[in-house]
This record gives C-alpha cells, sequence and structure tokens, in this order.
C-alpha cells in the first residue's frame, strides 16, 4: 500500500507539473536573428539544407541511435521517433535497416510504410507529421521528446538543461556530417533565453545610467568627489534592496524583482540629481 501510495503521489505530482517538448530538427536552414524592426517572412526565413543526405545508411542509423540513445540526464519521458517506426517496418518485410544508400530505394520504401498503414495508424501519423517531402523525397524532419522538467522552473536552471542538449545535438553534428546541421527546439529556451536577455538587458541599462548621472553631477557640481557619493550613494540602496530580496526575503532574482531594483535605483539617482 505505501509503493502504491507513494506511485500515485508521484503520478499526481507529474500531471501537475507542466511538462514540455523538445524537437529536434534535421535538413533545415533556420533564420539565425531575428529583425529589429517589423516582422519575420516566415515564408522566406528557412530553406532546406542539401547537406541532408537521409538515403545514406549512416544517416539513418544515427537518427535511429539519437532516438534510442538518449542520455537519462536528458529525462525523456516518451518520444516520437519515425525512424524507429520505419525500422520495425523494414524488418517486418524482411528488408536490410538502414536501406541501401540509392535514394530511390529509400523514397520507395518509405512510400511503402506510408502507403500501407491505415489513415488512423498512429505510426503514419507521427511519420507525416514529422516529415518535409518534397517531389517525393524526404528533405528535413523531426524527432519529438517529451521531457519530464517542469516548464515553471527557474530560467536558470533551465540554461543548464538546455546546455545537456546542446552537448548531445553538438556530438552527433560533430559524428554526421551528412545530417543537415542538427537543431532543437523548445518552449523552455524560450523562456530561458528571454530571461536571460532581459538580466542583461537590464545591467546594460543600470550601467548606462550610473555613468550618465556621474558625469551630469560631475559638470553641474564641478565636484568628482560629490558625484561619486551620489553614485555610492546609488549603489548602497540597490545593494541593500536586493539584499532585502534575496537574502532575507528568500525570493529568486527574476523580471519582478529586477524592474524592482531598477526603480528604487532610479529614485535613489532622481533624488541625488535634484539635490
Amino acid at each position: 500500500e505505501a509503493a502504491a501510495a507513494a506511485a500515485g503521489s508521484a503520478a499526481a505530482d507529474k500531471a501537475r507539473r507542466k511538462l514540455a517538448t523538445v524537437d529536434v530538427v534535421f535538413g533545415l536552414q533556420l533564420p539565425s536573428s531575428m529583425p529589429l524592426i517589423g516582422e519575420l517572412d516566415i515564408a522566406t526565413a528557412w530553406n532546406f539544407k542539401a547537406s541532408f543526405r537521409i538515403a545514406d545508411p549512416i544517416v539513418q542509423r544515427a537518427l535511429y541511435a539519437f532516438c534510442m540513445e538518449l542520455p537519462a540526464e536528458l529525462r525523456v519521458s516518451s518520444r516520437s521517433c519515425w525512424i524507429e517506426d520505419f525500422r520495425s517496418f523494414l524488418i517486418q518485410k524482411q528488408e536490410r535497416f538502414p536501406t541501401s544508400s540509392a535514394a530511390s530505394t529509400f523514397d520507395g520504401l518509405l512510400r511503402d510504410f506510408l502507403a500501407e498503414q491505415g489513415p488512423g495508424d498512429a505510426r503514419t501519423q507521427t511519420a507525416k507529421a514529422f516529415l518535409w517531402r518534397s517531389g517525393g523525397s524526404v528533405k528535413a524532419c523531426v524527432l519529438s521528446f517529451q521531457v519530464d522538467v517542469d516548464s515553471r522552473l527557474d530560467p536558470s536552471a533551465l540554461r543548464l538543461y538546455k546546455a545537456k542538449w546542446d552537448a548531445y545535438v553538438e556530438q552527433l553534428n560533430g559524428a554526421c556530417q551528412d545530417c543537415g546541421g542538427v537543431v532543437h527546439s523548445s518552449e523552455l529556451w524560450v523562456k530561458a533565453q528571454s530571461h536571460w536577455s532581459f538580466m542583461r538587458g537590464s545591467a546594460v541599462t543600470l550601467g548606462v545610467a550610473l555613468i550618465l548621472v556621474g558625469l551630469i553631477l560631475s559638470v553641474s557640481l564641478k565636484s568628482l568627489l560629490l558625484s561619486i557619493y551620489a553614485l555610492v550613494s546609488a549603489l548602497s540602496t540597490l545593494c541593500g534592496l536586493a539584499f532585502f530580496m534575496v537574502v532575507l526575503a528568500g525570493w529568486s532574482m527574476g523580471q519582478v524583482q529586477v524592474i524592482a531594483l531598477l526603480i528604487g535605483t532610479g529614485f535613489a539617482l532622481n533624488y541625488s540629481v535634484y539635490v
């Protein structure tokens, strides 16, 4: 009964958490940056990579190994790997996996795989959803993984978790040159990167504000010493607020806390300038 209760508690805790998905993309050329002004043109932002050669047995073997040899530290709870279903299909048909390097052979067998399964077959739906095909050939594909990681985790923890995926994907890129430059994406990375960008931008804003106030005070007061006193006063206010938030209140340093620090520092600098 105790084991059953513990299992039930773990299942309930897992259900309460907002789990996330990591998608690993093969064969797509994605934009490396976003426009500063205006929206990104989705129609022209991406393209297929000629270096992705799915008919190559080495690439097929690499995709299958990527799905089946996931490190435990990635905490994958379930996966949607069309290459795994395709391999099972070939074994049932007494065909060899990986297929021969002839593109026509691979395309023909994949076409048979998609055609043989019924419209409600889960394997067919997985393959069709995660394959980009053009002219009967596979140009790019996606492997999708649901991970046992709560998307509400602290952004710094998400950055550490992302680094594990970076290392695993980079290992594949180094070992398989014909895999088309593998990349991975997740809503977890968006949250972690946006938090990091906000914190970095806030630090730059604070530094620029302190420099400008120091210059203004130096010119208006004609005294470098008085301007230094004013800046030290503002920095003391900043450190005091940070100490109260992190040490006394036990808050994590999120975006709301950073905004509060900036506002408090702004009031301190404003008072010094007016005085």
